[in-house]
């Protein structure tokens, strides 16, 4: 099984109370605890949390005036240099090797892509995945966030970091483009949820490769692995409503069937 940055259930719950017991909820400080249970809907194997609640900028209300547009998703999306103080690799090499392993099947495209890590010494592999994080967080905006509602409904953060990988793993011009304008992507992508689902294994590749070149855990204090990963951290901007979502976004509208996310997620399905 591949590593990702996830933490494991245990350690989260107890992460989630110390977090809570100190700094509260995002209802304010020293809020009252909130916790949520998971759910699957459908049988399907399909999970997502509770919509997420937005931060102090970006509140469940919709904003006045216009709908977001093409040049405030880019200049919101800019990425942010890597917070380690490590090196990260080259944009146009990262890309190279993408490109190289692109695929819809985003585990073949892992399996392509561990192969060509491998090759190259550990420190580079963490250049990569510095890299890799920093190309992540240029997506993770309430714009792009809306985008994946608008074709699944409710979609927790876990699953908007699947789809985002998901893009990332089909290459540059793919991803570029998603970060530009969101709905551009519904002429490339996803056909169902498992697609989205394979994707951790992308995610995780580069620090699965590293682990067994070095024999090192990566999550280990001084192991070098970035550190403050914002891949899922809690998306910048403002959320937007289901209109706006549909005035936002008319080819993601029309491409798929979509869900409520006052319901729950729907699986990824193709009109």
């Amino acid at each position: 099984m591949p590593l990702t940055r996830r933490v494991g259930p245990l350690v989260l719950v107890v992460l989630t109370a110390l977090a809570s017991a100190s700094c509260g909820t995002p209802s304010g400080p020293a809020g009252p605890a909130t916790p949520v249970a998971p759910r699957s809907v459908d049988g399907g194997g399909w999970f997502s949390y509770e919509p997420m609640t937005g931060t102090a900028t970006a509140d469940a209300s919709p904003p006045a005036g216009p709908t977001p547009t093409t040049a405030t998703a880019t200049a919101t999306a800019t990425a942010a240099p890597a917070t380690d103080g490590g090196r990260a690799m080259d944009t146009d090499q990262f890309w190279r090797l993408v490109d190289r392993a692109a695929s819809p099947d985003a585990a073949g495209a892992a399996e392509s892509l561990y192969g060509a890590l491998s090759a190259l010494p550990p420190d580079d592999v963490l250049a990569f995945e510095r890299e890799f994080v920093r190309q992540m967080d240029r997506s993770n905006t309430f714009l792009h966030h809306a985008a994946a509602e608008t074709m699944m409904g409710s979609t927790s953060q876990d699953v908007f970091v699947g789809l985002r990988t998901w893009v990332l793993a089909q290459g540059r011009d793919v991803y570029d483009a998603f970060v530009a304008d969101p709905d551009s992507l519904a002429a490339h992508g996803p056909d169902d949820d498992e697609q989205i689902g394979a994707a951790e294994s992308f995610e995780g590749v580069a620090l699965d490769v590293w682990s067994t070149q070095t024999g090192r855990d990566p999550f280990a204090d001084g192991s070098g692995v970035p550190v403050g990963d914002s891949v899922s951290d809690e998306p910048r901007g403002t959320r937007l409503d289901e209109a706006q979502r549909r005035a936002r976004f008319p080819r993601l509208t029309a491409a798929y069937v979509g869900g409520d996310p006052s319901v729950g997620p729907a699986p990824v399905q193709r009109r």
